[in-house]
């Protein structure tokens, strides 16, 4: 399998050579990783924030790209990895985690695009 050789290759490459702020949660075998992203700028709206990616790769990778899921971190987890936020600091844009199987895929709400007053409409 083709795949399962080239992510090999890929998984000694990552572990030898995160950026800072990226941590290998899990990597158990080639059909499934996690990483933790922590933001470290200094924009107070993300400052300190963890995003758990979960990858998932096909039998047809690199050919097919991975899919790639935003997981729930609940706050009580993040003293079990090595990113500790600032206790002072509240977090910021927190929503209610999904409720099938705590991971979606990437979704903010949006307003409803609706004209503000229907005697304008021409």
């Amino acid at each position: 399998m083709f795949s399962a050789k080239r992510l090999g290759k890929e998984l000694q490459k990552a572990k030898q050579h995160l950026p800072p702020g990226v941590e290998l949660v899990k990597a158990d075998d080639f059909s499934e990783w996690q990483m933790d992203i922590r933001v470290l700028d200094d924009n107070p709206l993300y400052k300190d924030e963890i995003y758990r990616l979960r990858f998932r790769f096909g039998n047809n990778y690199p050919i097919q790209a991975p899919e790639v899921t935003f997981l729930h971190i609940p706050p009580s987890s993040y003293s079990s990895s090595s990113f500790t936020p600032h206790s002072s600091q509240q977090p910021h844009n927190q929503y209610p985690p999904p409720t099938n199987n705590n991971d979606s895929t990437v979704s903010t709400p949006t307003p409803a695009l609706a004209p503000p007053d229907r005697k304008s409409v021409v």
